[in-house]
């Protein structure tokens, strides 16, 4: 839901655009019927064949007889003259009516921006002749089709090769399809799988279905830094695909493909040198209630579907039914666009060697990149937004659809220092930056230590820890799981998880483990606003936390040789935590309860105050509670009601006496011992006071208590008086290491009891 994820989102889509735009552009781009050249070097091929006479196994178009026609190819010209497409063939094999056999067939594509070239070792064509002119109407390619894309000027689209079994067009569907294997290479990217069907809509100008039907795996490059940054929603503006350095030649057998490998190699080649050309747009189709479109192009959503797993170096994504990338804008093609372009001299192309391509020198790949692969049980889809048509035609195109296994991959259990988010479904769109995943869903992420790494005296500030030495600094791991959904704004750079909300952290010490939990409906987090912000510690890419819904629960245990040896429960209504401030508060009313049972009793007198001794405190009423960490300090307020506090101590292993007391508001310091444990430092309660024990009682406005010291001294003022044991006095002082406590009187002398 992250910046990663969206880069991540971003990146399958264009791997999945650069086979859809190409085969578009070289197959469906509105195929006119087509003059067969007149050029001197056209009438010199057709010199150079050989023609017999018009019978028997002589194949015949119309009324024109061909007979072991050699090197022919077919152009088309555009309003201005230039060639911008053409076919043709080594050897025509065998005619049976209008369909030809032939053997080396290819189709070239020349467009502004890049070049395509289409060859394979043999082919069929079916003709359709009108006013004298011939069109291809049906083909197929078999046998080692290759798919060839080159890059022209300063282009975006990036060098890439399909390699195909086979492939066949329907002109009346305008339906491109193949049952066989598809490896698709580029620089940058590599693509794997099984039978492929594209149709596409002349009238409307767009695709109308795309799918992969197997998916082997998809694998494609991206800059570390871009996988750790996040783009703005200009940026989720969809090309062909980044630009990338021509790569070297890679292996053509599909068979022989290696799976487990990085990134494939491409093949590279020098090409015939052709002129760009731009064609007349066609006017926007109008936007129907069930179709978003626009005059400048078509929104689509591509969807990988069943056991979807995205796996880089540093996460691992998973959703159970699919990964939906909606809101893609897809501009009119670039002959529709590039009526503006100049055209220049077309020169004709001639075929090199045996009529095709020549290799060329091979480009090292780029540095600095990490790999993503994509693996699915059920193929991916691209399809215009709000279409259901093109997805009902797929179900009768007949295709098979393997069934998918339902089972988690075991790696993803095995990912120890890799964020991992798991989820139903996961929708992103790429025209908002929004993002959703439905539930039930787990996120788990590694976090610097909120709660540890300052020193066991506790005299440096958390500030002063966080701008130490980070690579010092322990992580621990974070995992969140809610039931219903997740939502992820991009306008406030916002992740709100929905629905029995459960966010764990875990704490390792060489003594005792240490488990927190928060537990509520709704989970808020609030991302910083500079998304490469790899902030030095504390919480990491959180810039607020906010728990809220129903009663918010936050529980830590401490754990030792199996055993529980206590912990603290807080409920409230709301609890929040800021970066920027330190601070992590709990608005109520609310209570807590501390739980010392399992410390074992000190061998030594502690004072009465201590964390040390075993028992346990019941805090209730509060309406704020604040932990500032910088300061280590606790503050809790109470308006409507006095803060109450109610202690269980334990004395060999039984509960000694019932501990009461009240306050309007309390500040405790705290501090770390040197065995790594906890400890009120001092103690300030005000607002009226109230202490109730089983041997004495005491009243006033203000107390305070000194750890070091072992001190506790309480005030009285006009509006709350001091008493002791029911006694007027003007202030009482107790001193917790020998028991002793000297209240003192409004009259001359002072009353000392030792309790």
């Amino acid at each position: 839901m992250d910046s990663k994820l969206r880069t991540i989102l971003i990146g399958l889509f264009s791997l999945a655009a650069i086979l859809v735009i190409y085969l578009v552009y070289s197959f469906m781009s509105q195929t006119p019927a087509i003059d067969i050249d007149r050029s001197a070097d056209f009438n010199d091929i057709i010199a150079d064949s050989n023609i017999g006479d018009l019978s028997g196994q002589i194949a015949q178009v119309g009324n024109v007889g061909i007979g072991g026609l050699k090197k022919t190819r077919f152009q088309h010209r555009d309003k201005n003259g230039e060639v911008d497409r053409e076919f043709g063939f080594e050897l025509l094999l065998h005619r049976l009516k209008d369909v030809l056999e032939v053997e080396k067939p290819y189709m070239n594509t020349y467009q502004p921006d890049f070049k395509c070239y289409i060859t394979a070792d043999k082919g069929t064509v079916q003709l359709e002749s009108a006013v004298g002119k011939f069109t291809p109407k049906d083909a197929t390619f078999t046998a080692n089709v290759v798919i060839h894309v080159v890059p022209q000027g300063s282009s975006s689209v990036e060098e890439s090769f399909v390699y195909l079994d086979d492939i066949a067009f329907l002109s009346e569907r305008s339906q491109f399809a193949t049952n066989g294997p598809i490896k698709f290479v580029s620089n940058t990217g590599q693509l794997l799988g099984a039978g492929l069907e594209l149709v596409y809509n002349e009238q409307l100008d767009r695709l109308e279905f795309f799918r992969i039907v197997h998916l082997h795996n998809l694998r494609f490059e991206i800059s570390e830094s871009d996988l750790l940054s996040a783009p703005t929603p200009r940026d989720t503006a969809v090309s062909a695909d980044p630009a990338g350095t021509p790569p070297s030649p890679p292996n053509a057998n599909i068979d022989s493909a290696d799976e487990t490998s990085g990134v494939g190699q491409a093949e590279q080649s020098d090409e015939p040198t052709v002129a760009d050309d731009s064609q007349e747009a066609k006017a926007p189709p109008t936007a129907s209630a069930q179709e978003v479109s626009q005059a400048g192009g078509q929104y689509y959503s591509c969807v990988f579907s069943k056991n979807v797993l995205i796996d880089t170096p540093k996460q691992l994504i998973f959703a159970d039914d699919e990964v939906s990338i909606s809101g893609i804008f897809w501009p009119k093609t670039s002959r529709s666009q590039s009526t503006k372009a100049k055209p220049a001299a077309a020169r004709d192309v001639k075929p090199t060697g045996d009529g095709l391509l020549e290799p060329g020198e091979p480009n090292a790949l780029g540095e600095q990149r990490v790999n993503v692969v994509v693996t699915c049980d059920n193929g991916l889809t691209v399809t215009p937004m709000g279409s259901s048509a093109a997805e009902a035609g797929f179900r009768q195109s007949g295709l098979q659809e393997p069934a998918p296994t339902g089972d988690r991959p075991k790696n993803f259990d095995d990912a120890t220092d890799r964020t991992t988010f798991t989820a139903r479904k996961i929708d992103y769109d790429v025209s908002t930056g929004d993002a959703a995943a439905t539930g039930p869903l787990e996120l788990i992420f590694h976090t610097n230590d909120v709660m540890g790494n300052g020193p066991a005296d506790g005299s440096d500030s958390s500030a002063e820890r966080r701008g130490a030495d980070d690579v010092q600094q322990k992580t621990v791991p974070v995992r969140i799981v809610a039931q219903r959904k997740a939502e992820f704004s991009s306008a406030s750079n916002q992740i709100i998880f929905d629905g029995d909300c459960l966010c764990t952290m875990l704490r390792q010490d060489p003594n005792f483990q240490e488990k927190y939990l928060l537990a509520s409906d709704h989970l808020t987090v609030d991302l910083p606003a500079d998304t490469n912000d790899r902030a030095t510690g504390w919480a990491g890419d959180i810039e607020h936390l906010t728990a809220s819904g129903g009663v918010v629960r936050l529980v830590t245990v401490r754990i030792a040789a199996n055993e529980v040896l206590g912990g603290i429960e807080l409920k409230c209504r709301r609890f929040d935590y800021d970066r920027e401030k330190q601070l992590f508060s709990a608005t109520g009313p609310g209570a807590v309860i501390v739980n010392n049972s399992g410390v074992p009793e000190p061998n030594e007198q502690v004072p009465g105050f201590s964390l040390k001794r075993p028992g346990w405190a019941i805090i209730e009423n509060f309406d704020t509670l604040q932990y500032f960490v910088d300061a280590n300090r606790f503050i809790a307020d109470a308006e409507s009601k006095r803060i109450a506090i109610n202690g269980f101590p334990i004395m060999k292993g039984q509960y000694n006496q019932h501990v009461k007391a009240t306050a309007g508001h309390i500040e405790a310091n705290l501090t770390q011992t040197v065995d790594a444990r906890t400890e009120i430092s001092t103690l300030t309660a005000s607002g009226g006071i109230t202490y109730e024990d089983g041997d004495n009682e005491f009243a006033g406005s203000r107390l305070f208590y000194d750890h070091d010291k072992s001190v506790v001294k309480i005030w009285g003022d006009e509006s709350q008086p001091c008493y002791f044991n029911g006694a007027l006095v003007d202030g009482i002082e107790i001193d917790l290491q020998t028991g002793k406590v000297n209240a003192r009187m409004p009259v001359p002398g002072a009353l000392q009891i030792e309790r």
